[in-house]
This record gives structure tokens, sequence and C-alpha cells, in this order.
């Protein structure tokens, strides 16, 4: 294999993992699929974690959502990540695992904030139709943070996603010609890469 593409392979998910521990990075923030008999849908998300050795990343998500509940039928799906100072995009395509119990998914809620936990405290499904503007959090929550006792009463709606990559693509914007190029892990976790054209 191109030596090339070995390093770039590595290049890549260094900056998911990067991504995912560096609050400011451009690779925080990335957009993902799910599918379902209604069509495509896409949502952004937060990179919360990039296990480069497993080739896998993972989000949380309330799973009373309707992500959850596309992914639940369909695990295929596709996750874009573009960074605007490097000119940089990286396409993974894969399957996800829903947890909802567990070690890695108890260490994942002792992972979050009591802030980002309100995300998870509505009182109706993410989505329900609303005649008001509003947070969907009882008014106590929306004034002040919960207080970690508080939070385990919802602890039961917390999802954590586990993407694990089949393959990816990553594309380099540049004036003097861009380049593309594609890698694949196979069953074997064996790697097979090449260049594409842009």
């Amino acid at each position: 294999m191109d030596i090339q593409l070995e390093e770039l392979e590595k290049e890549i998910w260094i900056m998911l993992f990067n991504g995912a521990n560096r609050a400011k990075d451009a690779l925080k923030y990335f957009t993902i699929s799910s599918l379902s008999s209604s069509g495509i849908g896409l949502r952004t998300v937060v990179l919360r974690k990039a296990i480069i050795q497993n080739r896998e990343i993972h989000i949380y998500t309330d799973n009373r959502s309707k992500k959850w509940k596309d992914w639940s039928m369909n695990p295929i799906t596709q996750a874009l990540f573009y960074d605007g100072n490097s000119k940089s995009q990286i396409l993974l395509n894969g399957q996800v695992q829903l947890v909802q119990e567990g070690k890695i998914w108890e260490d994942a809620w002792n992972a979050t904030s009591l802030k980002s936990r309100k995300s998870y405290m509505t009182e109706l499904p993410p989505g329900t139709s609303s005649k008001l503007k509003t947070s969907g959090l009882k008014i106590d929550y929306e004034e002040k943070d919960p207080s970690l006792e508080k939070t385990l009463e919802y602890k039961k709606n917390f999802g954590l996603v586990i993407f694990s990559v089949k393959n990816m693509e990553y594309l380099k914007l540049e004036k003097s010609g861009n380049f593309r190029a594609f890698f694949e892990y196979r069953d074997d976790q064996s790697l097979q890469a090449n260049w594409l054209i842009p």
C-alpha cells in the first residue's frame, strides 16, 4: 500500500480524536444521517469519543428521538465532517449500535455534565408538536441546572450511539489541485486504500 495513504489514514483518525477531545475543534460538531420510510434524516451532533483502535466514534442522544427509532430499524448510516480552516472533508460510512445499559453506557452517562443532562430531561420526546415555543423542560430546569439526584430520574432517556466505521473518504481542497482518498476496513481488520479523482 502507498505509504502516503497509510500515513493519511492515521492522520484522519488523529483529527477525529482531537475533535472529540478539544471543545473548540472544527470537527467537534458533524452531520449524521438516518434512514426511515419517509426518507433520509440529517442532523448535527456532538462528537463525544473517537476510539482509533476500534475504528469507531461515539455520540449521545435521547433514546426517544426519531433518529434513535430510525437506527433501531436500519443501523446503516453516514457521518460528514468538515474543517473550514484546513479545507478537509471526512465522510464515514458504517453502522451504529444503540446502547442503553451496561458499563460503557454508565461511563458515558457519568461523563456528562449536569447542564448537558438537561437534553434528556424534556417531559415529552424530542420532536413532539407544541402550540407554544418551548424547551420542553420544567420551568425550574430552564432557570437553573438540575441537581445530580434529579438528573437520575431521566437517565432512562440517555442513549449512547457507537458508530463502527466500515469505510471512509477524505477530500482535501487545495489551490494546486484537490486530492481525495478512500479507505475500507475489511472483515479481517485489514485496510484497503486507494486514491480517487476528486
